[in-house]
């Protein structure tokens, strides 16, 4: 990645490589997008205590499955949506889970905190279970009502969240309601550095 020096006097604009080739695409994806916080969603994804959410961490870019879940000390909790046997996909659609979650293709079951519980036709099998057997668990916090996920966070989450606290903290904003007459999409044909680069010259 290229390297821009924080004094502004001295920084200059990205090369024109940046935003048009494959390779500093695929590398934003891994060094910027992954160790972002995003967005999932409200708590009322997971309202009640064993309801689980499945999603991808970022639809179309980062196709990485994962779920959120309310586990039996009423806290969400966010894993990976990967069975650790052969990579099947535990959660399909949102639900409440009986009594464990269970892969549908070989019986693998986890707990509601994502450990291993048991598995057909493994006795007697050395160094079984093992660490590697969990389902991983995936940063997951909250500001307000709403939840964020970050596969591999380089920002620490309160430190970000206390200066929008500073900001907009005296609102009720536990209290909003979305409304989805008032929102709108827009669709722009360009690259996000672009896009975020002609928005930021705005301040």
């Amino acid at each position: 990645m290229h390297k821009i020096d924080s004094d502004i006097n001295k920084a200059k604009t990205l090369p024109g490589s940046f935003y048009r080739t494959k390779e500093f695409f695929e590398k934003s994806k891994e060094k910027i997008f992954a160790k972002s916080w995003q967005y999932i969603g409200d708590d009322s994804l997971v309202k009640i205590e064993k309801s689980a959410y499945p999603f991808n961490f970022i639809d179309g870019l980062i196709e990485e499955p994962l779920f959120l879940i309310k586990n039996n000390e009423n806290k969400e909790k966010c894993y990976s949506n990967v069975c650790t046997h052969r990579g099947n996909i535990l959660i399909e659609s949102p639900c409440i889970i009986n009594k464990d979650i269970t892969c549908g293709y070989h019986g693998r079951r986890f707990d509601m905190c994502g450990k291993f519980l048991s598995m057909p036709e493994t006795k007697g099998m050395e160094n079984f279970p093992c660490k590697s057997d969990d389902l991983t668990e995936v940063p997951l916090e909250k500001w307000k009502q709403f939840l964020f996920s970050s596969l591999d966070p380089a920002i620490d989450f309160k430190a970000l969240f206390s200066f929008m606290d500073s900001i907009v903290g005296w609102m009720p904003i536990e209290n909003f309601i979305y409304d989805p007459i008032r929102s709108r999409d827009y669709l722009v044909k360009s690259n996000w550095a672009l896009y975020c680069d002609n928005y930021l010259e705005g301040f």
